[in-house]
């Protein structure tokens, strides 16, 4: 085995250095070259000669501590004899590359596969704050333990200016976006052979709906129309007068615009002679980034159009963006409606929010389907929109389980037959039977594909659906449903 060792460097001798001889000092010297010109210093880390798997003897530096260095030349001998005997380690060189490189090949895959710009840079801009939190720099440094304490502790900026600088905890499902990502990411890894056994595999994303503390409710017409009334009538608040802020209601509850998007509209953004008539903003507002383009009810146009005459600039200035929900609430307070009110899961709040849930609730009870929904509330998943801002309530559930078909079979309990329930009789198509006392359709009998029981031999004798077959004297006047 070959031994540790710390061998010599050379060093330019400074041109100031004294020349000693041993003299016995407590002076710590070094020797000269054989020239004068250099003097040998020993290194720090530990080395030894180790011949590799391809027969060459080379100098191999390993640590400063000599018990590390020899634990480290053994593992390394190990290597040696696995790459002779033809065992090779495929992870070796992509445990000792940077996760930076890994992910930067990461996104180079992703958009090979035809993943849009804004999506890649999402995925590679969470794994790599993540990456960066937990102090990860190699393959070997993953593990799930320090990740789930980020994960936990996770925040975000707030999206309005009066918030600025105030961070608030990640909800669950910004939470669930990152761990996909890390995920996703890591699997990868696995898949192209850049790492052995996936570290993340025991996260779990968590529930969703898990510590929301605002649930948001839906405005229904009523309560609409009772707010419209009375907001008309009421005082200006926060730079709006009623009227204003009753169009600005009816356009949020039309649209499913944010608040900030509201806030950026201007008269420009009202195309109002199209068909249908629209309301366009560009990404520089959307949360999303992508231009946005709603179509509106005729009926709201044409009072827009009333509305935006002579107007100009942006529609709603001033700082209602920043307590919108404040406004609101004085609004609802004025016409005697709750702000919470008890909901399926618990009690859910009616804020300004709550008038894109209202929206994204009303496109789905309209009759649009999953891809329609989707569009006008301008989500990419349909889980968010079905799941999250949807709102079924029961009077729709019971309108909708009243139009079932009931499937139910309705059978006389007592029907007197005309011929004074003879046995045999047949009338009007049923076939009857005096001693149970009922009647049975025959179409029933051929749908269902009654069976009949004979007397004699206890015996079932299977009819074909397409069919009855008349029971003959040998057969008793007994019938049994499958």
């Amino acid at each position: 085995m070959p031994s540790l060792f710390r061998f010599d460097q050379t060093h330019r001798v400074p041109a100031d250095a004294e020349l000693v001889v041993r003299d016995g000092k407590r002076t710590r010297l070094f020797p000269l070259t054989k020239d004068g010109t250099c003097y040998l210093r020993p290194t720090v880390v530990w080395c030894a000669m180790v011949r590799g798997a391809d027969g060459r003897r080379k100098p191999v530096r390993f640590s400063t501590d000599k018990d590390a260095a020899a634990v480290m030349l053994v593992d390394l001998l190990k290597d040696i004899e696995r790459r002779k005997a033809g065992v090779i380690d495929r992870f070796a060189d992509h445990r000792k590359t940077p996760l930076a490189v890994h992910l930067t090949a990461w996104r180079t895959s992703l958009s090979a596969n035809d993943r849009s710009p804004e999506y890649v840079a999402e995925k590679s801009m969470r794994v790599r704050k993540a990456f960066d939190a937990c102090g990860f720099v190699f393959p070997r440094d993953l593990n799930a333990t320090p990740l789930e304490q980020y994960l936990a502790t996770l925040t975000v900026a707030p999206r309005t200016a009066s918030k600025a600088g105030k961070m608030a905890k990640a909800p669950p499902r910004t939470r669930n976006h990152t761990l996909q990502a890390l995920k996703q990411f890591v699997r990868w890894l696995v898949v192209n052979d850049r790492l052995a056994r996936d570290p993340l595999a025991r996260l779990k994303p968590i529930n969703p709906k898990a510590g929301i503390t605002r649930r948001r409710a839906e405005f229904s017409l009523e309560d609409l129309a009772t707010l419209y009334a009375v907001t008309a009538e009421r005082k200006t608040l926060r730079d709006l007068n009623g009227p204003v802020r009753v169009m600005l209601y009816r356009v949020a509850v039309n649209t499913g615009y944010r608040v900030s998007e509201l806030a950026a509209l201007t008269v420009e953004s009202f195309d109002l002679t199209a068909a249908p008539p629209t309301v366009v903003l560009s990404g520089d507002h959307t949360k999303n980034g992508l231009p946005a383009r709603q179509p509106i009810p005729r009926e709201l146009a044409r009072d827009l159009a009333a509305f935006l005459t002579g107007r100009t600039g942006i529609v709603w200035p001033g700082t209602w963006v920043d307590r919108s929900a404040g406004m609101l609430a004085k609004d609802m307070k004025t016409a005697g409606l709750l702000v919470v009110v008890p909901g399926p899961e618990g009690d859910e709040t009616r804020d300004f929010h709550a008038f894109r849930a209202t929206y994204i609730t009303n496109v789905i009870r309209g009759g649009a389907d999953l891809k329609q929904a989707m569009t006008l509330a301008r989500h990419s998943d349909p889980k968010l929109t079905a799941g999250t801002y949807a709102r079924a309530r029961m009077e729709d559930l019971g309108a909708l389980v009243n139009a079932l078909p009931t499937g139910t079979l309705q059978v006389a309990n007592q029907v007197a037959t005309s011929d004074g329930g003879r046995e045999g009789s047949e009338t009007d198509g049923e076939t009857s039977s005096s001693e149970r006392g009922y009647t049975v359709p025959a179409e029933l009998i051929a749908g269902q594909g009654l069976r009949a029981v004979e007397d004699d031999r206890d015996e079932l004798k299977e009819v074909p659906p397409g069919g009855f077959e008349p029971p003959t004297t040998r057969l008793g006047n007994r019938c049994s449903i499958p």
